[in-house]
């Protein structure tokens, strides 16, 4: 699980996750909200480098701003097939499970990965 809450922070976490997996392709969750911890402004998503995230093979997005990152990763190019949207970050973490082909990458702003580590010991899970 990664933190992203500015362009930067998320062009690094990319940078790290692209080191991780070479030129393979890896299962990301992406988090974003618009709480007041976490910034009313998402509009940050636009300044980060991500248009290689359409290598990346199952993006998922969910939360108050799932529209907006699911909207910045199809003009990335990441093909709509590949973006799946959830309700909540439950939903959201049990879609990008069942769709990861193998180790499952979270990226989130601040508030939303609170919730993924509420979710997470919910489900007996851990990261």
């Amino acid at each position: 699980m990664f933190l992203a809450k500015n362009p930067t922070g998320l062009n690094e976490v990319f940078h790290l996750l692209v080191a991780e997996t070479g030129d393979g392709r890896l299962d990301l969750l992406l988090l974003l909200n618009d709480r007041v911890y976490a910034g009313h402004d998402v509009s940050w998503i636009w300044d980060a480098e991500v248009e290689d995230w359409r290598r990346w093979s199952a993006p998922s997005s969910v939360d108050t701003r799932a529209i907006s990152a699911a909207v910045r990763m199809k003009y990335a190019g990441v093909e709509e097939d590949r973006i799946a949207l959830g309700d909540t970050v439950p939903e959201a973490l049990a879609l990008a499970v069942d769709r990861a082909a193998g180790k499952l990458f979270v990226v989130a702003n601040y508030t939303a990965m609170t919730e993924v580590w509420e979710a997470l010991a919910e489900q007996g899970r851990s990261c």
